[in-house]
This record gives C-alpha cells, structure tokens and sequence, in this order.
C-alpha cells in the first residue's frame, strides 16, 4: 500500500524548479501512506510530474519502488494498493512474449500487462484493490483508475489549467495557490449523512475518481477549448439487480460453496512478504475471516481487538473467545473514554476532510495497536452490505406494516415524546430494558430508540424509512444550515434508476445502494484513511468479486432468515466458531459519544465562538448549534449524532485555517 501523486501542469508561472518542489511537498504529505521510500519522476518535455511514497509488502528490495517504467519505457506508473492474481496475469503475460522480470512485485505485472494487453483489457483481468496513474509517453495520456469496490482512493482535480491527482486531499493542497472554496454541496450532505457522497469531496473542481472508473486524459488530441481531452468510463458495473433469487439448491450446496470461495479470497489476500494479522472484533465477520486465515496459515495468526470500559459498547470478551477458540495469537487494548479522545485532535488530520463516522476513532486506535506488531491486516468489512447485515434490513419491513396502521398526527406525537424529553426518554429506556430477558439484550438500545423515533416521523413508505435512518436528522438539519439542499438532487442517475425498477425488492434496493454508495463512501473511506495513517494496510476478502457475484446470486431467505440478517454467514459460521457468536444481535463499533460531549461542551462552545464568523460564512447557524448544545448538556435531549457532525466541520475548519 502507498500514496500516490502527480500533476499535469499547464501553467507558465511555474517553473520546472518549482514543479519539483511541489511534487517534493506532495510526496512528503504522504509519507504516513509509504513509510519505506519516496521517489519522484517528471518529464519537462511532457509537463507531467509523477510521485510515489511506498510501503513494501511484496519484493521488499528496491526492485518494487516506483513510479515505475514499462520494459519498452512506453509507460510510466504510480501505483497504490495490491493485485492479488498478479502471478496469474504473469504467466498469461509469458505466454505471449518473453519478458526479463526485474522483480517479483505486483506494480512491475500490472505495467507489462498494460504495455501487452492496454489499460481496459488490463482492468478487467485485476482481483485487487488498487488505485493508479500511468503516462504513456507515445500517445501522450494520463490514466487514473480505480478499483472495482473504491477500496483504495484516488482524488484529482483542476486547478487553473493544470490538472493534479492524488491519494488525499492533503496532496493536492500541496499544489501552488490551493484556494478552491467549500462545496456546499457537499456540505449540505455532510451535515446530514456524516460523510461526503463520491464523486464530491468538501472542494469545488475537487473529485474522486469513482469506483470502477477510468479517467483518460489526452493531450495529444485537443479541442479548441481546452488543452486535453477528457473521457470518463466505468470498466467495469456492479449495479445489476438480483432478480431470479429462488432457492434451486440444498442449503449445505451454498454453505460449501461460499466456504470454498471466502477460503480462495483469503487465501489471495494472504499473498504477503511480511507478516499478515486480522482485525477481531467478535462478531460473525471478523470471526470468520480470522479462522479462516487460521486455517489456511501453519503458525498461530495475529489477531487484533480493543475494547471498552463502558460494557454496553464493548466486545472484547468475544473476541478473546474467538481466539482461544481458534488458537490465535490474540493483542487486546482495552480503553477509556479518556484514552478514547486523546487522540482527537489527529482525527482531524486523518481524515481530512469533514468525515463524522464516531467509529473512526476506535478504527485509528485499533490501527495504531495492530501497526506495532504487523504490516497487513485483513478485516471482515463487506458482509454487511453484500450479505444483509445491517439490522435496518431486517426491521424495516415489520416497522412499516406495523406503522401502516397508525394516523400520522398519532406517529408525530409518539415520536416527539420519545425525544423532547430525558426524563420520559430515561423510563422508556429503563422499561425496555426490564422487558429484555439478559440472552436477548439488545445491544446498544439507546440509539436503536432514537433510530425509532426518527422512523415514526418518516414512514410513508419502506425506502423512505431506510433514508431517514441513514440521515443524522433532517429536521435540525434545516435549521442549522442556510443553505439548504434538496437532498433527492444527491440522488444519482444509478440510485434513481434502483429506486424506479419494480421488479426488485425493497430489500435488495436497500443492500444495492449501501454497496454502491454507503460502502465507498463512508466504510472503506474509513477504514483505508485510519489504517494508512499509520501506514497499515488492510486487505478485504468478502470484497473479493466471487464472493461479490455469489451474494448477488443467492436466495433472499439465505440471506435474512428467521429475524436474523447475513443467515448463510451464520450457517457457514457453525464450522468455525462457537454458536454463542454466530447467534448474538449484532452490535456495531460505536463509541459514548453523549458523554464525552458533555464533559467537553465548554471547549466545545469556545471553539464554535472562535470560529464563529467562518462558520457563518459556511452557512452553520452558531447560535441554534449552541441551543442544541446546552439542551444535550441539561439532558433534555440526546443531539450527540448532530453535534459531532458540527463539531467534526468546525475543527476542520480550524485545522484548515491555521
């Protein structure tokens, strides 16, 4: 795993000199991503600046180091992520021509790929997670590229005439004059998703690359208005329904089929010349990729897990099950909320733009932990969106038939008492709890309660449910923010067209944008930002694309089955783990954010008074956000969800201004 940059510069006040300077800082800003060497390459014939912060995983030596050549020097590349079927690729490559490899590394396969088969051909022969650029000299083209999932990210964007790219923001802030203004836009939906739907980011003229998408820029074939020609185009599309979603086949058919193809895709991910561990959290998915790669490895794996003090968010005595279970060689940290916000302040640097998922934090402290002992660690992120594991998928349906039955005005008055006051809130909490019989405690149940409240004020209709509990709170939201955005403007082309389709169900719709959108945007996102940051890289098995293709083809009832989501996980999960795992409620990687508001709110309030005139300027109403605050801090109201997305905007602010 690396990080990657560059720039096509088309601006005469720079010099070559300068340039280089540039491309310097760039690779410097980076270097969390690519501790083991920085290098850069330009061509001041071509005006193309190149550069690479590198972390070795396969070919330690210095025959992996980048940007990297083509044998007929055609090509140059910049490379980030892994190629995990490069050797298969390497042979079909030896097949054709003869070749002297100058390495064993999956950068050196991927150009000599390129060079024989081209760019598209190439992509759709890739199992990986992978973001690039490549400048062939002959036709004058820069590629950028990504992924299939958006495992890897990949920004670029226009600045004058010149066009930069790179592994982060921070990168492109790096190029001369950076002052692109905040989009609102984005804005508007950061404030009320908590992160910022690709192919946005906080800038205006600032983008990611989407996943599956090939850039082509061409300088060789101009038009009269710019200098360059620009092509966009997806190599390769995962948004196809599963319609035909009968069961054909004994359920035993599909657990050993699933069995087999995880145990390829950890297999391919495992591929490593350095040590390898897992992310254990306890719970189904984790566990499985863990006893799996347990399995398949000779020698006890590193396994990683952090728990809480504060018992209703804490799973590390699962995972330490798990792990006496599998024989692993288990790591715990078990943390405070004191421990928990130390690290705050570097949230804002990690990443860097608004970013408001509260996991972030234990994923940064987890990376940290694991980083001390491995280089790469494999996670179970994925089987959420692939295999309905979100309880959302489960509840929605009976919450709706449920509240079909009950007049509106009825569901606004249950709703608003649910949530104006702490005290009647305080005594719903604590007869659901009395009614819960201790094997069937519901974990986290104050948020699953706010969760119900916002339903009952959105409920015409199962989508419509799904998009108000994605949403941190549209009401307030409208309030706050003095620009207000029609939120179905962020719908996109593929969303509308999911959402129209008839002939799929409003589970698979639900699972299908959470794939395409939610997945890239906020998980992955936060996983590859926390995880580089410390220069860890993690690897993804159930985003492997036969794993992917599997859960699209499988039966509805394999996935949701008797109040439970992910059922054929659950199934395939009796062969490796205790049953106390695979049959526990799911229970999320959150943090108590309520509290740590409220021990910090005066720091929190002098912060919003310092900034408040660029707040204002970014159209956040300070006075209302403070009300909000003093209402969450007297109890009469849990608006914790709210204020860390207005806490999280206000410190990036700050960070950006200083």
């Amino acid at each position: 795993m690396c990080g990657i940059a560059g720039f096509y510069k088309n601006n005469k006040d720079i010099t070559t000199s300068l340039a280089e300077n540039i491309l310097k800082k760039m690779t410097n800003s980076l270097s969390h991503r690519g501790p083991d060497h920085s290098n850069y390459w330009y061509s001041e014939e071509d005006n193309i600046f190149f550069s690479h912060s590198r972390l070795s995983i396969l070919d330690l030596s210095s025959n992996g180091n980048q940007p990297m050549f083509s044998q007929s020097n055609r090509y140059v590349i910049t490379f980030n992520g892994e190629v995990y079927n490069h050797l298969e690729i390497r042979n079909k490559i030896n097949k054709k021509k003869e070749i002297i490899w100058k390495s064993l590394c999956d950068t050196e396969t991927l150009i000599e790929s390129i060079e024989l088969y081209g760019v598209q051909k190439t992509l759709n022969m890739i199992e990986g997670m992978f973001a690039f650029a490549i400048w062939d000299k002959k036709n004058k083209q820069l590629y950028l590229a990504r992924d299939k999932f958006g495992q890897k990210p990949l920004y670029y964007g226009f600045l004058g005439d010149s066009i930069v790219f790179g592994s982060e923001l921070k990168a492109i802030r790096c190029y001369k004059n950076f002052s692109n203004p905040i989009s609102k836009r984005a804005l508007g939906f950061y404030l009320n998703y908590s992160y910022i739907q690709e192919p946005d980011t906080i800038y205006k003229n600032i983008f990611k690359v989407m996943p599956s998408e090939l850039i082509t820029f061409d300088f060789k074939n101009q038009n009269s208005n710019k200098n360059f020609l620009i092509k966009k185009e997806k190599w390769s599309y995962f948004l196809k329904p599963n319609i035909n979603n009968k069961q054909n086949k004994k359920v035993s058919y599909y657990v050993d089929k699933l069995d087999e193809i995880l145990t390829n895709a950890v297999k391919e991910t495992m591929l490593a010349d350095v040590q390898v561990g897992c992310f254990l959290s306890g719970g189904i998915d984790s566990s499985l990729i863990s006893a799996i790669s347990q399995k398949i490895s000779n020698k006890p794996i590193s396994t990683f897990s952090i728990g809480f003090v504060e018992k209703e968010y804490d799973e590390s005595s699962y995972a330490k099950k798990i792990s006496n279970h599998l024989g692993t060689d288990h790591s715990e940290l078990i943390i405070d909320s004191q421990k928990l916000y130390s690290i705050f302040d570097e949230v804002i640097d990690v990443y860097d733009e608004p970013f408001a998922d509260s996991s972030q934090i234990p994923t940064i402290i987890l990376s940290k932990f694991a980083r001390k002992k491995v280089k790469v660690v494999l996670t179970g992120d994925g089987a959420d969106e692939l295999f309905g594991g979100y309880n959302r998928y489960i509840y929605i349906n009976k919450v709706y038939l449920f509240l079909k039955l009950i007049p509106k005005s009825l569901k606004n008055k249950l709703s608003y008492f649910l949530f104006s006051s702490n005290i009647i809130y305080k005594i719903v909490l604590k007869i659901t709890y009395a009614l819960s019989i201790s094997k069937y405690k519901i974990p986290q149940i104050k948020d699953k309660i706010d969760k119900f409240s916002k339903i009952l004020r959105n409920s015409n209709s199962k989508m419509e449910i799904f998009f108000s509990l994605l949403k941190v709170n549209q009401d307030i939201n409208k309030s706050v923010f003095h620009n207000p955005i029609n939120l179905d403007n962020f719908f996109t082309k593929e969303i509308k067209e999911i959402l129209i389709n008839k002939k799929i169900s409003d589970h698979d719709k639900m699972m299908m944008i959470d794939q395409n959108f939610y997945l890239n945007g906020d998980i992955l996102h936060k996983v590859d930002r926390a995880s580089m940051s410390v220069g860890l890289e993690t690897r993804i098995p159930f985003l492997n694309s036969k794993v992917y293709e599997f859960s699209q083809n499988l039966p509805s009832d394999l996935k949701f089955n008797k109040g439970y989501g992910k059922w054929i996980l659950r199934e395939l999960s009796k062969k490796y783990i205790p049953s106390d795992i695979y049959l526990r409620k799911k229970m999320g990687f959150s943090i108590p954010l309520d509290k740590w508001i409220k021990i910090n709110s005066k720091k929190i309030v002098n912060n919003f008074q310092k900034n408040k005139e660029i707040l204002i300027e970014n159209g956040i109403n300070v006075d209302i956000v403070n009300l909000y605050l003093k209402e969450h801090v007297d109890e009469k109201r849990d608006w914790s969800s709210f204020l860390w997305n207005i806490i999280i905007f206000e410190r990036w602010l700050n960070n950006k201004t200083i």
